[in-house]
């Protein structure tokens, strides 16, 4: 039995908040970037658990709403055990921020975002999307020229050929624009930022992070894509900038040569890397929101049917991921051979 239900009281944390979207109920607390979904069975228990219960009651309420049911306490469990796991709960501790995963707090980017958002606000929408779509546009047609006219870093020699120039750039540069990215595009879209800082992956691979879970209260999916598409899309821009500098100045030196190269190669990897669906990465976030469901990804790539997603949105996903593969193979093929 789940730790919370040891206790005689089962009672929802006051800083849960909840959000509604699509006919799901969502459960989160964006102090701590904790988020659950409920059932449909589940969501009966809600009302009663925000005001206090005992484990007792709500198996006796889950008996009068399913009486053939012949699993309610495993299915209770699960379910308390998900809310405890997520700091959800009463008496869970805040500070436990990310399920075990080391986070280590830089600062605070809300406000700076903020202000960055009021300024592009002042420019017109129409204006705004125009200057986007351009900036996008010019970096594809750069990419697109540099690698059908250029010799270009094979991949072979990436890890071979380092370059520390290059690598630099990308960790100072770019990527600290490609989180700022996240940041504003979460203020511009209404929804607060948390902390900014460094995350370890596997318990071994930093790596940094925005807080932007408070974006699951923004009803406007399209809103809650472009959050997680500006990392990648700054991803595409820099590797574009590095393809025009390289076309437009053929006098570079081989060293500047070789830092521009190795920055493109790391950009557009990133680029593939961060729209993966496979992992809880940009690209799953933006499906996500676009399929208006947030367990998407643990739906489609898990072995057993889901009751938490349809099996049209699962389908969707599923071949999404199949499109993304193929991409990727296809994209390297070419870039071998080249």
């Amino acid at each position: 039995m789940p730790e919370s239900t040891q206790a005689n009281l089962v009672k929802l944390s006051p800083r849960v908040e909840f959000v509604r979207r699509d006919n799901t109920l969502i459960l989160m607390r964006p102090d701590i970037g904790a988020t659950v979904r409920v059932s449909k069975g589940a969501e009966a228990l809600i009302p009663e658990i925000e005001e206090g219960t005992d484990y007792e009651s709500l198996v006796t309420q889950l008996k009068k709403g399913h009486p053939t049911a012949i699993n309610i306490r495993p299915t209770l469990d699960k379910f308390l055990s998900q809310l405890s796991r997520n700091n959800l709960l009463i008496g869970d501790q805040a500070e436990v921020k990310s399920k075990g995963v080391p986070r280590f707090i830089l600062f605070y980017p809300d406000r700076a975002a903020a202000a960055t958002a009021r300024v592009i606000q002042r420019i017109p929408a129409m204006l705004s999307w125009c200057l986007l779509v351009s900036v996008i546009s010019a970096a594809i047609v750069g990419l697109v020229t540099f690698f059908t006219q250029s010799d270009v870093l094979h991949p072979s020699k990436v890890a071979e050929q380092f370059n520390l120039f290059g690598f630099l750039a990308f960790a100072l540069i770019v990527v600290p624009i490609h989180e700022a990215a996240h940041a504003i595009t979460c203020r511009l879209a209404g929804a607060k930022v948390g902390e900014a800082g460094i995350i370890m992956h596997g318990w071994i691979v930093p790596g940094p992070y925005i807080e932007t879970t408070q974006a699951y209260s923004i009803n406007d999916k399209f809103k809650r894509f472009w959050i997680p598409a500006a990392g990648p899309i700054v991803n595409l821009c820099s590797a574009g900038v590095a393809a025009w500098v390289m076309i437009l100045t053929p006098g570079l030196s081989p060293a500047e040569l070789a830092a521009w190269s190795y920055l493109l190669v790391l950009c557009m990897l990133f680029v593939y890397l961060d729209t993966s669906l496979f992992t809880a990465s940009d690209g799953s976030h933006m499906l996500e929101a676009l399929l208006e469901d947030e367990l998407a990804r643990k739906s489609a790539l898990s072995a057993k049917p889901s009751s938490m997603s349809s099996t049209h949105t699962t389908r969707i996903y599923r071949l999404a991921c199949l499109a993304h593969l193929i991409l990727g193979i296809v994209a390297m093929w070419y870039w071998w051979v080249l």
